[in-house]
């Protein structure tokens, strides 16, 4: 679903029409949307393991793998250790207990890749792998290799609740449960990047955090992780499979309409790209008056602006500025330019960064960068 444009702080009219939506045609598309991960679940899931020497005798299991009518969570990403990938572990016996629940059961897929360089992410994604090959529950939990946009295309859309659990304050901004918002999935984070800025209720449940000096990182995995459990076992289940007179979810599709109407507007890139320019770059590009005034074009902190800036944007840090120093491009109506380490070129692009506080000598400036571009 895509929105119109519409005033700042205005919800865009093509946003707002999902209200008109009946409650029995969002959960259809919900249980579609399901289904369809469901099947590329398993076509992946059989794939992965017939590269991993299994015959196919031995998979008929993966045939009932994952249900379209059980609650699905989503977690996929990179594997850096701050992430947390593993947090859900921390109990196996009471995950267990949730995947297998007899009224109430979850279901978990889970896809990433870690840094050829990163050897703890490396096992990090070996003991979660380890676990969903466990047959008492890899019907309910699954890794998927690979991770990619193909496989994003499904997951998005298939997943009812995005899982982040990063450890606080190190996640930078967390744009996957953006995405996860934009295709109606309800957002199960600790409240850090954009969920710390724009939580709401309505758009599903927060992580309790124990990051206080005093709690060293081993018990505060185990106060988060148990705050995880319960907040599936008693908050989140609940909603997904109460059903009120009509049979259908009432309260789980009510948050997904406010997800689409209320926050999908805001994790648009539109969006962010417009506050930019309307409230950083052009007020500082007018500049002072007069006919030999210095044009300034770097963005400016703001007053009230948060400590990452504005919500779901990419910024320098604070106190670098960034001076274009020159672009030499070659004759019009060429094809396209290509840039990176080592290109050939008639023409190059320099960008100089520095530390507006090495003039005082407290940090000391960063290199020049100098890509060159080629055809």
């Amino acid at each position: 679903m895509t929105g119109g444009e519409a005033e700042p702080g205005a919800t865009p009219r093509r946003w707002d029409a999902v209200s008109g939506i009946a409650d029995q045609e969002i959960w259809d598309l919900r249980r579609d949307l399901r289904g369809q991960l469901v099947t590329e679940v398993r076509r992946r899931l059989y794939a992965s393991w017939r590269r991993r020497g299994a015959g196919t005798a031995e998979l008929g299991w993966i045939d009932g793998v994952l249900d379209p009518d059980v609650l699905t969570i989503g977690f996929a990403r990179r594997v850096p250790s701050y992430k947390r990938l593993t947090l859900m572990l921390r109990d196996r016996d009471r995950l267990r207990e949730l995947l297998l629940h007899p009224t109430h059961p979850i279901q978990i897929v889970v896809a990433g890749k870690a840094h050829p360089a990163d050897d703890g992410g490396k096992r990090l994604v070996q003991e979660l792998v380890r676990f969903a090959d466990d047959p008492r529950v890899r019907h309910r939990i699954v890794f998927l290799p690979d991770y990619g946009m193909g496989m994003a295309q499904k997951l998005y859309p298939g997943c009812d609740v995005w899982l982040n659990n990063p450890l606080r304050p190190l996640e930078a901004c967390g744009t996957s449960g953006m995405k996860a918002a934009l295709n109606g999935c309800l957002n199960l984070s600790v409240r850090d990047g954009w969920w710390d800025e724009w939580f709401d209720p309505d758009f599903g449940w927060e992580i309790p955090t124990a990051d206080g000096s005093a709690v060293d990182e081993d018990r505060r995995d185990e106060l988060e992780s148990n705050a995880l459990y319960a907040l599936i076992e008693d908050r989140v289940a609940p909603h997904f499979y109460d059903r009120g007179a009509a049979g259908l979810p009432d309260r789980w599709i009510a948050m997904v309409r406010s997800t689409l109407v209320n926050l999908g507007p805001k994790v648009l890139a539109g969006r962010m790209v417009r506050e930019y320019v309307e409230r950083l770059y052009a007020p500082r590009r007018a500049g002072p008056p007069g006919p030999g005034a210095r044009r300034r074009t770097g963005p400016r902190r703001l007053e009230g602006q948060g400590p990452r800036g504005l919500a779901g944007g990419l910024g320098r840090p604070r106190g670098v500025g960034v001076r274009h120093r020159r672009v030499r491009l070659g004759g019009a109506g060429g094809p396209p330019w290509r840039c990176g380490p080592g290109s050939r070129s008639a023409g190059s692009t320099r960008t100089t960064w520095r530390s507006r506080r090495s003039r005082a000598g407290s940090t000391p400036a960063t290199p020049s960068r100098t890509p060159r571009c080629s055809r």
